[in-house]
């Protein structure tokens, strides 16, 4: 956190210990959410400190990589591939194929419900 917010954590435990590494944790939670990130994006301490969270864990960090990005943070960039766009082409054949499908799969549909309550 200091390094994208300088002194967001001012002071801080490097010794390892049940209750320093909660407040550690604390210490963080505070510092993210002064930086932007919101209720949902944030892990519980237990999430972390228990391990029972960790996919909570990787998406505050993701959110607070987000962020970094939208406040110019010119570090490396930390994020989810995103998926490529591919335009699709149909032909007005391929169109109306479906369409003429998709009306006799509902009739169908239908017909089929009817008959399984009068049964």
């Amino acid at each position: 956190m200091n390094k994208l917010q300088p002194n967001a954590i001012p002071k801080f435990t490097t010794t390892t210990g049940g209750f320093r590494s909660r407040e550690n944790i604390c210490l963080y939670q505070n510092a993210a959410r002064v930086y932007g990130l919101g209720d949902l994006d944030l892990f519980q301490t237990v999430d972390l400190f228990e391990k029972r969270n960790i996919a909570q864990v990787t998406h505050c960090i993701f959110a607070l990589a987000r962020q970094a990005q939208r406040k110019s943070f010119n570090g490396p960039i930390l994020r989810t591939s995103t998926p490529e766009f591919r335009p699709c082409e149909v032909t007005e054949e391929q169109l109306f194929v479906r369409k003429s499908l998709t009306g006799f799969l509902d009739e169908g549909l239908i017909k089929f419900a009817n008959s399984s309550k009068s049964s």
